[in-house]
């Protein structure tokens, strides 16, 4: 099992019976037939970060899993702006997402749109993952985050396993 090694006080913040500060999740939604990528942060507030605007938008996700199975995550994001189910309906093939998860105690939050403060320490370090499952309805839209395991890709009639390439399985 992995263990996350969190800042002292993001853990005693995120551990507090009470808290000001939350988790913020940004994601970045990334696909060769996307003009540009969609960057989006869990707050109902715009974000202005790295140089990108991250717009508001109140999403949900779970934190990845840490046992000994492949992790995977899940992102459930309201319908209420078309363009979100739309173009990620008229993908053919998986798109990539970025996930990065951070405090809310890096930034302004007087501002509007959101600064940071100073360096921002992400929390959960930013992972790509393979958006799939992606189930869209008038309500909203949901899909499943994973890392693709290279162990079940086909190569030409042999497959990845441990007896054949065993640097894969350590």
């Amino acid at each position: 099992m992995t263990q996350r090694i969190l800042p002292t006080g993001t853990r005693q913040s995120l551990e507090a019976t009470e808290s000001v500060h939350t988790i913020l999740a940004f994601v970045t939604i990334e696909h060769p037939n996307l003009i540009e990528p969609m960057r989006v942060v869990a707050d109902c507030m715009d974000y202005l970060r790295d140089g990108y605007l991250w717009q508001g938008l109140l999403f949900g996700f779970t934190l990845p899993t840490d046992g000994d199975e492949a992790p995977s995550c899940r992102l459930t994001v309201p319908n209420v702006d078309r363009r979100i189910g739309m173009a990620l309906r008229q993908l053919a093939d998986r798109a990539t997402v970025t996930l990065e998860i951070c405090s809310s105690a890096d930034f302004d939050l007087s501002l509007d749109p959101r600064e940071p403060k100073g360096t921002v320490m992400p929390v959960i370090a930013p992972t790509k993952w393979d958006l799939v499952d992606i189930d869209c309805n008038v309500a909203e839209l949901t899909g499943r985050l994973m890392i693709r395991d290279f162990s079940q890709e086909p190569f030409p009639s042999v497959f990845a396993t441990q007896d054949r390439l065993p640097g894969l399985f350590r």
